[in-house]
């Protein structure tokens, strides 16, 4: 096949290239690098413990057989196919090898329904052009936002009270089902998922002093960001979400010694609100292309 995984020191290398960059390609060198520390930690798990994490985890990075990969970076990140999410990216200004990717690789199975992640704009044409006109019976369904940051300066600056009727804890692993049953973006393989996002990568919840209940609840998502905030509905007002944002921006800064940062949809103009609030920033806009079927 015309696309070639990479070896660990390849994936290295690429990480380090990217990370070079500052915040140029900051979402990029988030995602590839959270893949290599979830890579690692996988690593220590037994089987069983293995088949119980998200497929949306299990990260296979591909370049192009016969190109540069440190000039043009050209790689595709493809996850399992049980919660299947493909990455592409180059920085080949003709983007030739991306090309030569998208027409010729067999890696892609169409048929399980893959969602294309973090597609920027110039990168949306290859996806027409290879994809749409050239497997016209494919449809697929556009989620477009943008990726926002806030610098580190910022956040060190952050301070919070917690009430004196909650505490701000570590999320469970037991907070996943309700998290799910409450999550507007839910879909089959959703509590496997975030079951899996507490495992690896961590959130934090507010918890009721008197009764234990989870009021309000943020994770660390699968791009090293910030991601599914949210508070119950009567909950709502009490300035949780403010605490939880303050919170896990500074767990980013100072223990993961990163750029805090997260994707909002165009439509949820109450969290560009919110985080417009904390300094936070547009970047740059980038779309979610689901494939829904190929007749």
């Amino acid at each position: 096949d015309i696309l070639e995984e990479l070896s660990n020191d390849e994936l290295f290398n690429l990480i380090n290239l990217f990370k070079n960059d500052g915040e140029k390609h900051l979402h990029i060198y988030l995602y590839l690098n959270i893949y290599y520390i979830w890579k690692i930690k996988l690593e220590k798990f037994d089987e069983i413990e293995y088949q119980e994490i998200s497929d949306k985890c299990k990260i296979r990075v591909y370049k192009h057989r016969n190109g540069n990969l440190e000039l043009n970076r050209t790689f595709f990140a493809m996850t399992g196919e049980k919660d299947y999410a493909i990455l592409y990216f180059t920085v080949e200004q003709s983007q030739k090898e991306l090309k030569e990717c998208f027409a010729k690789t067999k890696r892609i199975n169409w048929n399980a329904g893959p969602m294309f992640v973090l597609v920027e704009n110039q990168f949306l044409d290859i996806f027409y052009e290879n994809v749409k006109l050239s497997k016209a019976n494919i449809e697929f369904e556009v989620h477009s936002g943008f990726f926002w940051m806030n610098s580190k300066e910022e956040v060190l600056n952050f301070q919070f009270e917690i009430p004196d009727d909650v505490i701000l804890e570590p999320l469970k692993i037991e907070d996943a089902p309700l998290i799910v049953s409450l999550w507007p973006h839910k879909y089959p393989e959703a509590e496997r998922f975030i079951t899996s996002m507490i495992k690896l990568n961590g959130g934090y919840g507010i918890y009721s002093k008197s009764n234990g209940n989870i009021l309000s609840w943020i994770i660390k998502n699968e791009y090293w960001g910030i991601g599914l905030l949210q508070t119950i509905s009567a909950e709502c007002g009490k300035g949780y979400a403010k605490i939880l944002i303050k919170k896990l921006c500074k767990d980013i800064v100072e223990n993961d010694d990163n750029i805090p940062s997260c994707y909002i949809v165009d439509k949820n103009t109450k969290s560009c609100a919110l985080f417009s609030k904390f300094h936070f920033y547009r970047v740059f806009s980038c779309h979610w292309l689901k494939i829904l079927r190929e007749n």
